[in-house]
C-alpha cells in the first residue's frame, strides 16, 4: 500500500472516529450521555429488572431508549426528559 493510501485510510479512521465521538455513536454512546444513561438504567432496573436497553438517543425533548425485557415479545419506549433541577421525568410508550 502507497503513502498515498494509507494517509487516506487513516484520515478516513479518525474521521469516523471523531464523528463517532461527537455523535455519541458505537463505544461513545456511554460517554456522551453517562449522566443520562446513569438516570435511566436506575429507571429501567427499578421498574423492569433483568431488561436491557438501547444506546441513549436524543430526541428534541430530551432522550430516548428502547427497553427489551426478559421474556416478552414487545418492547417498551422509555423518554427522559431533564428538569431544571438536574433531575429527569420519564414517560413510557408501549
Amino acid at each position: 500500500m502507497n503513502r498515498n493510501k494509507f494517509a487516506s485510510l487513516a484520515l478516513t479512521a479518525a474521521a469516523v472516529t471523531a464523528y463517532s465521538a461527537i455523535t455519541g455513536k458505537g463505544i461513545f454512546n456511554k460517554i456522551r450521555f453517562k449522566k443520562e444513561r446513569d438516570a435511566i438504567g436506575r429507571y429501567v432496573e427499578s421498574n423492569y429488572p433483568e431488561a436491557v436497553y438501547s444506546p441513549v438517543q436524543k430526541t428534541e425533548l430530551g432522550y430516548a431508549v428502547v427497553v427489551r425485557r426478559k421474556g416478552s415479545k414487545s418492547n417498551i419506549m422509555i423518554y427522559a426528559t431533564p428538569t431544571a433541577d438536574g433531575h429527569y421525568v420519564f414517560r413510557e410508550v408501549k
